[in-house]
């Protein structure tokens, strides 16, 4: 007969075992006959052996004919949560934002998939502070609410008063920030001019008009459900639009996805 074993990935340390007549440990074996095979890779550890009439540990074995194989899968080390980092800003002199609604409300899309992300959120955003965290957290999802003014988004200054962040600065930092795989400006009119990125960029989600909180709100439910579920960003985005016309709370045409 034929007997064959392949062991992948690190091997764990085997049990201690009985002295014995015949101790098979990651191995191949053969009586009467046939061919014996093994491949052992990344295993590690040898057991010390005290009492026993014949033991395979991670082995095939085949005795009279016949063929025997077992493969030892290498475990998967379980994929870090994605980032997902929420800047916020509501500078004096503009429309005050519900900040701690809003922020309760993302958490919560988030909080049914604690393996899937971890959330961050950034109160009170400068362009400095945003900086750092961009640079430090390394997000896989940039998630900006915030005023926008003709494109450019309305950040705070280190006094709490209104800081105009260029649109095309943000969008070269985006650029250079390689672990962002979708960026979503979550203020009024932040598409307004914005056309087809260029190579290297994530997708961006960009506002046409105006948008209710609670339709920006409906839209980032649907959107992380459907990464949440292993979908791309594309269907990720037309999930959350479709969530938009499922629930009735309007504006499902304002988001735009630029890649």
């Amino acid at each position: 007969g034929n007997a064959s074993v392949r062991n992948e990935g690190p091997g764990e340390e085997p049990p201690a075992l009985p002295d014995a007549d015949r101790v098979y440990d990651r191995s191949a074996h053969a009586e009467r006959g046939g061919n014996a095979r093994v491949d052992n890779r990344g295993t590690s550890g040898t057991p010390s052996k005290t009492s026993a009439q014949r033991t395979y540990i991670g082995s095939a074995h085949t005795e009279g004919g016949g063929t025997a194989t077992v493969v030892n899968e290498a475990q998967r080390t379980p994929a870090a949560p994605l980032i997902v980092l929420a800047a916020y800003a509501a500078p004096r002199g503009v429309p005050p934002l519900a900040w701690d609604v809003e922020e309760r409300a993302l958490r919560d899309c988030l909080a049914p998939y604690p393996q899937r992300f971890l959330f961050a959120p950034l109160p009170r955003a400068t362009p400095d502070d945003l900086h750092q965290e961009l640079l430090r957290l390394r997000p896989a999802f940039l998630h900006i609410l915030s005023h926008g003014d003709q494109g450019d988004l309305l950040f705070e200054d280190s006094f709490g008063d209104a800081h105009p962040l260029p649109r095309a600065a943000l969008l070269q930092t985006i650029a250079n920030t390689s672990s962002l795989r979708c960026v979503i400006l979550s203020a009024c009119t932040s598409a307004a001019g914005l056309k087809a990125l260029g190579a290297g960029m994530p997708p961006v989600i960009a506002m046409r008009a105006a948008i209710s909180s609670e339709a920006a709100r409906t839209f980032a439910r649907g959107f992380y459900d459907a990464i949440a579920a292993g979908h791309e960003v594309r269907a990720a985005y037309a999930a959350g639009c479709d969530r938009m016309r499922l629930t009735g709370v309007g504006g499902a045409d304002v988001p735009v996805l630029l890649e």
